[in-house]
């Protein structure tokens, strides 16, 4: 009788073991797909944006932003980067720095430096007018930023310097912020491809 017993609750002990294991195997698999599911709803959410001024939406998810979204942040930039005098150039630089991706700030904090330095010594501004039907955005997060540039020397008898230039920004998407990678003129060679 007691050998009896005995088998009885190993067998419903092994008979229990098996059923807390696949109940953990199904709580393991659930979790996943849980966790898989989750991720992919993060990185299709978006905010949507209407600010003042602006005829239509601003779009920007996770590594994915508006067309309209995009030509603003061309503004800001472009009005830091290019629109400065000796009195200014030091803060717009430090604004503009703010935008920079961390894996590219310390390249830009140089290049940067170095056209401080200049317009110090210089004394010089620049004015620069963008021209939107000019800008353009490609596919590979690279916008073409065409405008005519205007350098002044402050206090000098020198005539201002007038030309027309296109400037590339690279930038990327990352956790729904808008960061910059480069921002560079493009050479006249490359200014004939584009066109």
């Amino acid at each position: 009788m007691k050998a009896k017993l005995y088998t009885s609750k190993m067998s419903n002990l092994f008979f229990e073991n098996k059923v807390l294991k696949l109940a953990l195997i199904a709580l393991i698999i659930i979790t996943f797909l849980n966790y898989v599911k989750l991720e992919s709803a993060l990185n299709n959410q978006s905010v949507i944006l209407v600010p003042v001024g602006f005829e239509s939406r601003i779009e920007i998810s996770s590594n994915h932003a508006s067309e309209e979204y995009l030509l603003n942040m061309v503004e800001v930039v472009q009005s830091l980067a290019l629109n400065y005098s000796p009195g200014n150039a030091k803060y717009k630089f430090e604004q503009l720095l703010k935008m920079y991706d961390d894996r590219y700030f310390s390249e830009a904090q140089f290049q940067l430096n170095k056209v401080l330095e200049t317009v110090k010594n210089t004394s010089n501004s620049s004015v620069f007018k963008l021209k939107p039907d000019k800008t353009k955005i490609s596919t590979d997060n690279k916008i073409y930023i065409a405008g005519d540039r205007e350098i002044r020397y402050i206090g000098k008898n020198k005539e201002p310097e007038q030309r027309e230039e296109i400037y590339v920004m690279e930038y990327l998407i990352k956790h729904s912020t808008f960061k910059i990678k480069q921002f560079y003129k493009i050479s006249e060679a490359e200014k004939q491809k584009i066109k």
